[in-house]
């Protein structure tokens, strides 16, 4: 920066190799990722692991239950977030479910898919919940638990610099504080 400062430049919505390789190379000081395939020399600690649940219209039939297993999703339209891990994550649910889904419809983005799911497109599988049950449009959305749970992601805080610059270890800190705080538990989802 032509001030002197030093500043943090936070990047969103890169996928897990584009963050580990950026992390590697030396792009990233830090990242925050969903650990499944950690590539050699990265450092993480687990911050949260938040629960799979179904997001479906507050006008569907799902939304009158109080849980849903995954049975229940065998012959429910579903849209999914298509995220390469992400997407790999949804796959092994289905598979260690004995379920071959109906998909719709996929999104790359949790907003394209809580809108998809709003218009009454499909229900859907997510982990961590936005504080609204309201959509962009303003069509009402449902979290319902999955019972019996499934197998949840592990979000994790990823580093290799042993002695990171103060700026770093600051952001470091507020992410452990963050979610280890009665707020974080606000976006997922209690059975």
């Amino acid at each position: 920066m032509s001030d002197g400062k030093i500043g943090l430049i936070l990047r969103s919505q890169c996928n897990n190799e584009t963050a580990q390789s950026g992390l590697l190379s030396g792009n990233f000081d830090v990242i925050l990722f969903v650990a499944e395939n950690v590539k050699p020399g990265i450092a993480f600690e687990t911050l949260f692991e938040p629960k799979a649940y179904v997001l479906t219209s507050a006008r569907s039939a799902l939304a009158k239950r109080e849980s849903v297993s995954m049975k229940d999703l065998k012959d429910e339209p579903l849209v999914l977030l298509d995220l390469l891990v992400i997407g790999e994550y949804y796959r092994g649910l289905f598979a260690e479910n004995d379920i071959d889904p109906t998909v719709v419809a996929t999104a790359s983005t949790t907003e394209m898919v809580r809108s998809l799911v709003g218009a009454g497109i499909g229900s859907s599988i997510l982990n961590m919940k936005p504080r609204t049950d309201l959509t962009y449009a303003g069509n009402g959305l449902i979290a319902l638990p999955l019972d019996p749970e499934v197998r949840a992601l592990k979000l994790v805080l990823g580093f290799v610099d042993e002695k990171p610059r103060r700026l770093v270890s600051a952001f470091v800190a507020e992410c452990r504080r963050f979610f280890s705080s009665d707020e974080a538990q606000e976006i997922v989802v209690q059975s």
